[in-house]
């Protein structure tokens, strides 16, 4: 019931989720707050007058908080509130210092914390040592950057840390001089884009050298940090914007940037600009040369083949099968535009798991389909705000029904309305 009323809550409206979170048992409500991704709605409820301290600090626990909950539980001045939030995974150095400062403890300076950086290549590493109390110049990391480019661990952790603001971080993605980066060369872009320190056009622009940009959206790792197709897509999109204009159709300038992509130092925008004015030479990359594929002006046609749509909307009657084929043959129908989230709300069944992205998207905090997922989220606020209204009792009956309910989102709501009320339920 917890995992239904967790799903519902998303969608209720605010005046709603007080009376829902009053009818759950202490368990029950700090299992809901504890385990489960938290709503705007419910949040704003427990940090005003009507949570409780044990409210708080199972929003503390909640590995699915993210640092501005965090900043704002920290305002409660509450110890044990402090202390979950000192252990949180995504609490920063900054963070910790600012709820158990260590005045004992010397203060590194930039250089010092610098050459400490460069010793390290895994992020878990380096975030330890920006843990210490340090003083951070981007003017002097910069220029030991410039001087000699830090480990990718070491500038992944420095976007992880907030520290730097969008210009350093966009400059310490410029590594140019270096043939070699390591085997985790793409982790500090990728966690840019993700966490939202820079955009994917940002990235595109000052990313170098500018074979790197290109490679980027290609990286596979099983079950490691690397782009989501949404990231990726946009990534793409960039790349065009830039090289279309500059190239245009022309084959044999095409050719010539493929050519010299493999050497050139610089970012992608001035290896467009200064494409058949500059020398080659040196031993090709792997990998590049499918990825400038990716970047022709090459557009793709969605297919609207019904027979193929009756098959995608056939399939959603078991998106609660836990499978990669079942869920790399959704995201293709989603992609190729046979599918929307509407189509996966009004028609996807079980319920519980129509209106749970990560049923049939297979991915948890960062989806690959955000514009599916947006839609489907709409439609599920729209149906259930039209069927449930305010009435706390009718949005109780559903979240109890919904877990083991097996049929559409749609039959579910309709459900409770044939009989007289929805105490039959």
């Amino acid at each position: 019931m917890i995992s239904g009323l967790s799903l519902l809550l998303r969608h209720a409206p605010s005046a709603v989720v007080p009376a829902l979170l009053d009818r759950l048992d202490a368990r029950q409500r700090y299992e809901l707050l504890a385990l489960y991704p938290p709503v705007p709605q419910t949040v704003n409820h427990v940090l005003s007058q009507g949570g409780s301290p044990r409210d708080r600090v199972a929003l503390a626990r909640n590995r699915y908080s993210d640092r501005a909950l965090l900043l704002r539980l920290m305002e409660c001045g509450e110890y044990e509130v402090d202390r979950s939030v000192y252990f949180h995974r995504r609490t920063t150095g900054a963070m910790r210092r600012a709820i158990a400062p260590a005045p004992h403890e010397p203060v590194l300076a930039t250089l010092e914390l610098v050459e400490l950086l460069r010793g390290h290549q895994r992020v878990r590493h380096a975030l330890r040592i920006l843990d210490r109390p340090h003083v951070l110049d981007p003017h002097a990391l910069l220029s030991e950057h410039r001087r000699r480019p830090l480990p990718p661990g070491a500038v992944e952790a420095l976007v992880l840390s907030g520290e730097c603001p969008r210009a350093a971080v966009l400059a310490l993605l410029d590594t140019r001089g270096t043939r070699t980066y390591g085997r985790w060369w793409y982790r500090p872009a990728v966690r840019a884009v993700r966490t939202g320190a820079i955009t994917p056009a940002e990235l595109v622009r000052h990313m170098a050298p500018a074979h790197r940009t290109l490679l980027l959206p290609t990286v596979r790792v099983r079950g490691g940090l690397r782009l989501n197709d949404a990231e990726a897509a946009a990534v793409r999109e960039e790349t065009g914007r830039v090289l279309h204009p500059v190239l245009s159709d022309r084959i044999e300038d095409w050719t010539d940037f493929g050519r010299r992509a493999h050497t050139f130092d610089g970012t992608l925008p001035e290896l467009a600009a200064a494409t058949g004015h500059i020398s080659t030479g040196g031993p090709e990359i792997e990998g590049l040369s499918s990825a400038l594929l990716d970047a022709l002006p090459v557009r793709r046609e969605p297919c609207w083949d019904p027979l193929a749509r009756a098959d995608a909307l056939k399939a959603l009657a078991r998106l609660d099968t836990d499978s990669r084929p079942q869920y790399h043959l959704r995201k293709q129908a989603l992609a190729d535009g046979l599918l929307t989230g509407d189509d996966i709300v009004l028609h996807g069944a079980p319920a519980r798991a129509a209106i749970d992205e990560k049923s049939w998207l297979g991915h948890l905090e960062h989806f690959d389909r955000p514009q599916a997922v947006v839609a489907a989220r709409t439609r599920t606020t729209e149906l259930a705000r039209a069927a449930l209204g305010e009435d706390p009792e009718a949005w109780w009956a559903v979240a109890r029904r919904l877990p083991k309910f097996e049929g559409t989102f749609p039959e579910l709501l309709g459900r409770g309305f044939r009989g007289d009320s929805l105490s039959a339920w």
